[in-house]
Formats: C-alpha cells, sequence, structure tokens
C-alpha cells in the first residue's frame, strides 16, 4: 500500500530556502511555498543532495520534488490531490576482503564501475468527509498509483558484466472511518478500513560474458486488507491500544 505522506499548505503564503554543507563534499538545497487561502491550500517542495561519499564510487545524488493541493468544498467535503518525483544516482563500491583492503585502502573499492539509478513517481486522490456535521467521525477516502524504476550495473571484470532494470507499478485504493467517542468519561480513539493494492514487478535483465543475468519476467501481486485500531485513555498519560489486520494476497 502506498503510505507516502507529503505536507499539507497553512497559514498566510510564505516561501523558504536553505543550504547544508558537510563533509566529503556533501551538500544539500532546498525550497518550499506554502500557504492557504480561503479553502485552497498549497504546499510545493524541493530538494537537491549530494556527497562524494567517505569511499571511492560511493558518491549520491538525489532529487526530490512534492507538491499538494487540497479544497475545502464546504464544512464537510475537502478534496486534495498530491504528487511527487525522486530521483538517485549513486556509486556501489561493494565489500572489501583483507587482501583488497591492503590493496586499495579502507577507502578504495574493488568495483568502480558499479552504480545504480532510481526513479520514483507517485500521485493520489482524496477525499474527507465529515458525516453528520462531524459529529459522528470522519470518512477518508483516497486511490494512488506509484511507478519506481530502479537500475543496477555490476562488472565483474573478465567474468563479464550484468545490469538489472526493474519497473514497479502499484495502483491502490484504501477507505478508512475514524471516530473518537467518549467511554466513562475518556477519549475512545476507533479507526477501521480497508485497502487494496495491485502491484506489477517487471524484471528486466541483461549481461555478458559468463555473467548473464535472468531472463525477463514480471512478479504480480494483489492485497486485500480490513483492518481495525483502538486506543482508550485509561488514564491521564497512559493508553490501552488493540487491533487487528487480515489480509488476503495472491
Amino acid at each position: 500500500v502506498i503510505n507516502i505522506i507529503t505536507k499539507e499548505g497553512a497559514g498566510s503564503p510564505s516561501a523558504s530556502d536553505f543550504a547544508e554543507a558537510g563533509s566529503y563534499g556533501a551538500q544539500k538545497y532546498g525550497t518550499e511555498v506554502s500557504g492557504r487561502t480561503k479553502g485552497l491550500s498549497y504546499n510545493a517542495y524541493s530538494e537537491y543532495s549530494d556527497t562524494k561519499g567517505y569511499r571511492d564510487n560511493s558518491q549520491i545524488l538525489t532529487k526530490d520534488q512534492t507538491a499538494r493541493l487540497s479544497y475545502d468544498i464546504n464544512d464537510q467535503v475537502k478534496v486534495g490531490i498530491e504528487g511527487g518525483w525522486h530521483e538517485d544516482d549513486y556509486g556501489l563500491a561493494g565489500g572489501l576482503s583483507a587482501s583488497e583492503i591492503e590493496q586499495y585502502g579502507r577507502r578504495g573499492t574493488a568495483n568502480p564501475e558499479d552504480h545504480g539509478n532510481t526513479k520514483d513517481r507517485f500521485v493520489r486522490l482524496s477525499a474527507d468527509i465529515l458525516p453528520f456535521d462531524g459529529e459522528h467521525g470522519k470518512v477518508t477516502a483516497d486511490i494512488s498509483r506509484r511507478n519506481r524504476d530502479t537500475y543496477g550495473w555490476y562488472d565483474y571484470g573478465v567474468w563479464g558484466a550484468t545490469a538489472t532494470r526493474r519497473d514497479i507499478v502499484t495502483d491502490a485504493w484504501g477507505l478508512k472511518y475514524a471516530v473518537v467517542p467518549r467511554f466513562l468519561g475518556r477519549n475512545l480513539s476507533l479507526v477501521t478500513g480497508i485497502d487494496y493494492a495491485d502491484a506489477r514487478n517487471h524484471i528486466l535483465g541483461s549481461g555478458a560474458g559468463m555473467s548473464t543475468s535472468t531472463d525477463d519476467l514480471t512478479i504480480a501481486k494483489k492485497e486485500l486488507g480490513v483492518y481495525a485500531l483502538g486506543e482508550y485513555e485509561i488514564m491521564d498519560s497512559l493508553f490501552l491500544n488493540a487491533g487487528a489486520r487480515h489480509e488476503r494476497a495472491k
């Protein structure tokens, strides 16, 4: 189930920036815009991070962008859309044997060409409904899609090299009901819901020499789950929690 959480805009329109620097060429920059105007709230965030790493071929470069819009149709219904994009490129230094430490040093690598990258995108539509003027809890419904691509290249020298690409697509939806009634003078939080996810993992292998990787294949999994959770305030700062979840997968 997709469980990526983005920030909801609030307050007057605002913007902020930050920059950080550290050892081994580490640097990070970010920008955020957020606010709320009447019934419309918005938030957008962008971040860039880069480091050369402590060891040879341990560099990491990441880029992230997320955005969220939500609108209050009235006092009882709010709808929203959110999305995000992530990309990274990194070296794969790998482990070192005792003899390789002697040869390359602790900061060296026996795999200077190994590398990988990731691309991850998602979008989600959601709705919050307060039935009966909000006196009887809140219903939340959402539907989403996530597409995650990964790639890894491994060089085995005279034995050849392999590369594996994975394209993972997940479609999901969920329906949740939450209510906080009073019981014996204390709060009793109750949450129940149902969710569904359909994931397809497409694995594309290739190789050269004696290091030919696996044939192309697709692994699919469908999950349907129901759950319930309760939290009761026995006394100040003391809570009792109980819950259960049941899933069926194929």
